[in-house]
């Protein structure tokens, strides 16, 4: 094993090994937070408080500045199908398969 420079970096490098679990590559912190999530929902209070604290750590659930999504105004039916018409001519025509 090699040698770490304190407690943080031995963890990180613990954490980043790959290992293969029911034949799924994955690195140790998912398979810890997988198992970790699966003793939680199996009813483990301590396992879903350690959940918390790492939810908490990463910074989830903190208030963040949110964005507006513009969209164009709501179209008919028929609007739609001429326009997604056109938006997928392209990628008919390159294929083969445009047919009008």
């Amino acid at each position: 094993m090699p040698t770490c420079s304190g407690a943080q970096a031995f963890f990180t490098d613990l954490f980043s090994r790959p290992v293969v679990i029911d034949g799924r590559e994955m690195t140790t912190r998912e398979a810890y937070i997988r198992a970790t999530h699966a003793k939680a929902l199996a009813g483990d209070v301590g396992s879903h408080v350690e959940l918390l604290r790492l939810r908490e750590a990463c910074g989830a659930g903190e208030d963040r500045t949110v964005g507006y999504l513009a969209v164009p105004d709501r179209m008919t039916d028929d609007e739609f199908e001429r326009y997604s018409e056109e938006q997928q001519r392209p990628f008919r025509e390159q294929a083969g398969t445009y047919n009008l």
